[in-house]
């Protein structure tokens, strides 16, 4: 791990209130400390969460509401074990909708969520195989 993810995560939410992209001390508290287990999560996210985005989409396109609401829930848990509570929060997002059948306002939704799982991916890439 860099010295700097550990400061960041702090500064980020003090900046604006708003949750790191990837608060890597909140994550391995949810591990009990188990940087193997971290880093097998971490790969889960990196591997599935593409495959879950093209899900929602696709579950949106055809106005179904159980592919995004089950793929949003799914990147919600992955993302909040992997302390990336801003795709967390993005995720949850789109599961409300998608259970409440929003379609007007899912495409906004998604579209954060995809660049909250971007931003967090980026940050994993950078540091999860670092212990």
């Amino acid at each position: 791990m860099h010295d700097n993810e550990r400061r960041d995560a702090p500064a980020d939410q003090a900046a604006g209130d708003e949750p790191a992209i990837l608060d890597l001390e909140k994550a391995l508290n949810r591990l009990d400390n188990d940087r193997s287990l971290f880093n097998e999560m971490a790969e889960y996210f990196l591997a599935d969460s593409r495959r879950l985005l093209d899900g929602i989409r696709s579950g949106i396109a055809a106005r179904q509401a159980e592919e995004p609401v089950r793929g949003a829930h799914t990147l919600k848990n992955l993302a909040a074990t992997c302390g990336g509570d801003r795709a967390a929060h993005a995720a949850e997002r789109v599961e409300q909708l998608g259970i409440a059948e929003a379609w007007d306002a899912l495409p906004a939704a998604v579209a954060r969520l995809e660049s909250e799982v971007a931003a967090l991916a980026e940050r994993l890439r950078g540091i999860a195989w670092e212990f």
